[in-house]
């Protein structure tokens, strides 16, 4: 397992490499990256800032591909995993039909009856894979977690030291250490289940030539990583099949008021705000969090308008990636990378959140169960349709609690109310 991480740690140190320095970039990313910050530093027009943006990020995603592979492309490249998937899907279709011994003893589950074969261990990994590659929860705190329920114990205070000596001023080198004491409370992060559904025509299934696992996976995925995203990042707290009673990060300060960075009087919209502003989001949370990978999170089109902000110097705040590389960031402002994340709010009215700033470990991603799938002929039985169901059970939860002035892990840059 060691060997293994240390092997997976290299990687990820050689993806962090090859992004950030733009030497190393393809013709087209570089093309890309210049456009935005012309565009960025020269125009007033939002949406040739967000096209501009659009275009930097489908470059950037185009150059992960190339130098690390497309995720999707690689579990099926491999003939096994392909040829596996692909007698999944048919088996559960036709469970009379005959398949290759091999593939047929694959086939493991409580019987080989319709809808009761499930996705090997070996192949968890990679569709694992798949679901952070495109879901930004990713970029939270992913744990791995064994129960419903797991408490989360979370630091408030250090045991406090004392000097004992000639200088202190009243102890000897015999003097007795002043006890101290470890702070701290704990979070509750509970296990839910995510679902996700979608139906395949019976057409596609037996007259395709090409590959479906492919598109299947692609489509539970996004599905999947859409309501993981939503959790994470927009979710209010609410008892719906929406939010699940979980908090975003954009409402963390619902959780904890302290984590509210409020613009100033007069700034109603992103394009108003004062380079104060962003700056008051540093100094909202934990000073420790400036010496992590503290990061910024917010929607492309706030993105868009976050371009128009300038300082003192009427230098834009917002640095791209040319400027100033970061893996897997399109951009950077005040020196922390920034993640653009759909499912983040786009509102940009008064009083609206518009952007998170903090440390990923500070909100718990929490998985029991990776994607299971199941599908069935019957719910769409009159439709001629087959449906495949993604079942994963995960959770999430900002680690702080109401009023604490420690527990500051992130800042909710909230525009003015007037």
């Amino acid at each position: 397992m060691e060997i293994q991480h240390q092997i997976e740690q290299n990687f990820a140190d050689l993806k962090s490499e090859i992004l950030t320095q733009s030497d190393r970039w393809s013709k087209e990313l570089k093309a890309a990256m210049e456009d935005l910050t012309t565009v960025k530093n020269r125009l007033d027009d939002t949406e040739k800032h967000l096209a501009a943006l659009r275009r930097a990020r489908i470059a950037l995603d185009r150059e992960t591909r190339m130098n690390f592979g497309d995720t999707a492309a690689r579990i099926t490249s491999v003939p096994e995993h392909r040829d596996y998937l692909n007698a999944v899907f048919r088996h559960l279709k036709y469970p009379t039909a005959k398949l290759p011994a091999t593939l047929a003893k694959a086939l493991t589950g409580v019987d080989s009856g319709l809808g009761q074969a499930t996705v090997p261990d070996d192949l968890m990994s990679e569709i694992y894979s798949l679901l952070a590659e495109y879901g930004q929860w990713s970029s939270l705190g992913v744990i791995p977690v064994t129960a419903r329920t797991n408490t989360i114990p979370v630091a408030t205070s250090r045991p406090s030291y004392y000097w004992i000596g000639a200088g202190t001023g009243g102890t000897s080198e015999s003097s007795a250490i002043t006890e101290g004491s470890f702070g701290g409370t704990s979070v509750a992060l509970s296990i839910q289940t995510l679902g996700a559904l979608i139906h395949v025509t019976n057409e596609l299934i037996e007259d395709s030539e090409a590959d479906i696992s492919a598109y299947v996976l692609r489509e539970l995925a996004q599905a999947v990583a859409h309501g993981l995203d939503h959790a994470c990042f927009a979710a209010d707290g609410s008892a719906d099949q929406t939010d699940a009673g979980y908090v975003g990060i954009f409402h963390a300060a619902a959780v904890n008021s302290n984590l509210a960075a409020t613009a100033a009087d007069g700034n109603t919209a992103v394009e108003k705000t004062d380079l104060e502003d962003w700056e008051r989001c540093l100094a909202t949370v934990n000073p420790t969090v400036l010496r992590r990978n503290a990061r910024w999170w917010m929607h492309p089109q706030i993105i868009s308008k976050a371009m128009l902000v300038r300082d003192a110097s009427k230098r834009p705040i917002f640095q791209t990636a040319l400027e100033a590389p970061s893996a897997g960031a399109i951009g950077s402002i005040l020196g922390y990378p920034v993640t653009p994340v759909d499912a983040a709010p786009s509102d940009n009215t008064a009083a609206a959140k518009v952007a998170v700033f903090g440390d990923p470990q500070g909100m718990a991603v929490g998985i029991r169960k990776q994607l299971e799938l199941r599908t069935t002929d019957v719910l769409k039985f009159a439709e001629n349709m087959t449906s495949y169901r993604a079942i994963m059970r995960a959770g999430v939860k900002i680690k702080t609690t109401s009023g604490s002035t420690t527990l500051k892990p992130f800042a909710v840059l909230t525009l003015a109310s007037a």
